[in-house]
């Protein structure tokens, strides 16, 4: 996306740290936090926030804080994307030791 965009500023965010050893950008700039606990960045910060993968982190009482929190900081008319991919691989797994889904 760096390459993408090279005008803009991108911002990560999570409780550990796992890009420093992967991404040296000055675009880029990460910040410890928890999106149920309350992110570390003020009401309306950003034009577009990407939020992926908490499927497997969140409990289904944790949504709506977590929701509402990504709601909190970014701007009005702002985009918010949230990509919850492999869920078929859970699914799966959740069919194979006898729960029922519809």
């Amino acid at each position: 996306m760096i390459r993408d965009y090279p005008n803009c500023v991108y911002h990560g965010c999570d409780i550990v740290d796992a890009t420093r050893k992967l991404l040296r950008c000055d675009q880029f700039h990460f910040s410890y936090g928890n999106v149920v606990k309350g992110l570390p960045y003020a009401d309306d910060t950003f034009d577009f926030v990407h939020m992926r993968l908490l499927v497997y982190a969140l409990r289904a009482e944790e949504w709506p804080m977590a929701i509402q929190e990504v709601i909190r900081v970014v701007r009005p008319g702002g985009m918010i994307q949230l990509y919850e991919g492999g869920l078929e691989v859970y699914v799966a797994t959740l069919r194979s030791a006898g729960h029922e889904l519809n």
